[in-house]
C-alpha cells in the first residue's frame, strides 16, 4: 500500500468565489516547518504567492513564531 505524504496537494486553487477542499497538509504546517524536506516545500509554495497557500501557511505559524525562530529549519 503506497504511503501518503504531506506532498500530496489537493487540486488546484478554484477560481475566486468557488469552494475547494483544503490541501491534505492542513493542520500540520508547524510540524512541517521543523523538517528538513517538508520546510523546504513550504517555501516553494509561499515562493508561488498563491495567496490561498500563503494565508493557510501564515494563519497556522502566526501562534508558534517563537519556536519556529528557533528551530533550524523553521526559520
Amino acid at each position: 500500500m503506497r504511503q501518503r505524504t504531506y506532498f500530496q496537494e489537493a487540486p488546484p486553487a478554484p477560481m475566486p468565489g468557488h469552494n475547494c477542499p483544503p490541501p491534505l497538509w492542513k493542520g500540520k504546517v508547524v510540524s512541517m516547518a521543523m523538517d528538513p524536506c517538508n520546510c523546504k516545500y513550504l517555501q516553494t509554495k509561499i515562493d508561488e504567492r498563491d495567496p490561498i497557500y500563503v494565508e493557510l501557511i501564515l494563519s497556522e505559524v502566526k501562534d508558534y513564531l517563537h519556536m519556529l525562530m528557533t528551530d533550524p529549519f523553521g526559520n
